[in-house]
């Protein structure tokens, strides 16, 4: 049982996102990319991305550098 439940729960996100990523590819190809594009959603997504990477690149640099 705690396997089927693991399974589940380790399944959902990527169900989730298909499923999403398969509404937007269809309105995408109905409405346009201009109707999806939010530049906002973009920068904040390379900005949290680089703040996700700032700490192990730092950690890398100065183990490189010592």
């Amino acid at each position: 049982m705690p396997f089927v439940v693991g399974s589940a729960v380790g399944e959902l996100p990527w169900a989730v996102a298909g499923t999403v990523a398969g509404a937007s590819a269809g309105r995408i190809a109905t409405d346009g990319l201009a109707s999806v594009f939010d530049p906002w959603l973009v920068a904040a997504a390379g900005l949290a991305g680089l703040l996700l990477l700032a700490g192990p690149a730092y950690r890398h640099y100065r183990s490189s550098a010592a």
